[in-house]
């Protein structure tokens, strides 16, 4: 079960945009994605953190470290899976963000679209 969950070759795009890979130690499964989090690799992102929700874990953590492009809907479905894990009683984070993450948390911040239910609160917004 646990691994590489490859499935992002979108039919719409013909082209793979992101790679995940679950791994669980102490409880703690965590979710690293690399690529593009888009309306295409979306689902594949969500099921991913869905297969993570085990009877032993307690706590999914997804480290969007590696993410080089998320969009609106990429950032939807971070919430939407940090939700799923939350309703099934468990723990749910976020480790690390690229640059590419920290932006569109940041805009979507500054227009009230992001935060309210970010487990750190919503991201720092400098002013330029």
């Amino acid at each position: 079960m646990w691994g590489k969950v490859k499935d992002g070759v979108s039919e719409m795009s013909g082209f793979e945009t992101i790679d995940v890979f679950v791994s669980e130690a102490n409880g703690v499964a965590v979710v690293s994605v690399t690529g593009e989090v888009d309306p295409f690799s979306a689902p594949q992102l969500k099921r991913a953190v869905a297969s993570a929700i085990q009877p032993a874990v307690c706590e999914v953590a997804l480290d969007l470290a590696g993410v080089s492009f998320i969009d609106a809907r990429g950032l939807d479905s971070v919430n939407e899976a940090g939700a799923s894990v939350r309703e099934s009683g468990r723990l749910f984070s976020i480790t690390r963000r690229s640059l590419a993450v920290v932006r569109i948390e940041q805009l979507m911040a500054a227009i009230g679209q992001c935060g309210s239910d970010h487990p750190d609160g919503p991201p720092a917004i400098k002013a330029s």
